[in-house]
């Protein structure tokens, strides 16, 4: 669906292009994505940049994540394990987080749940 979007307490589903979106929801997260860069900003103080070559998460839950263009993995206390290629990356964790992102469309699933269609999506 296009020119709407729509907010649920639980849980967090996003399907997003890789041109550009915003996400902003009860715990103030804030997604802008393009081919290039990505930036999640929060209340848990989460701050992703992610580059062709490298990915960045940083965060009062002391994440701290290097991706290579081909793969990367995140554990932290929280438990979270991300793996990264040009086509397609995940996360999961404890709470638990999925992200799936190909080049087209990029997807998250958690326990704390928004649910997104966002007007530069395609949502289906």
């Amino acid at each position: 669906m296009y020119g709407f979007s729509t907010v649920w307490i639980f849980p967090f589903d996003f399907a997003d292009k890789l041109t550009a979106s915003e996400i902003k929801g009860i715990f103030a997260f804030d997604l802008a994505n393009s081919p290039a860069a990505s930036e999640i900003k929060g209340l848990f103080a989460f701050d992703f940049a992610d580059s062709p070559a490298a990915s960045e998460i940083k965060g009062l839950s002391a994440f701290d994540f290097a991706n290579s263009p081909a793969t990367g993995g995140i554990k932290s206390l929280f438990a979270f394990d991300f793996a990264n290629s040009p086509a397609a990356g995940r996360i999961k964790g404890l709470f638990p987080f999925d992200l799936a992102d190909s080049l087209t469309v990029s997807g998250i699933k958690g326990l704390f749940a928004f649910d997104l269609f966002h007007p530069f999506a395609c949502s289906g």
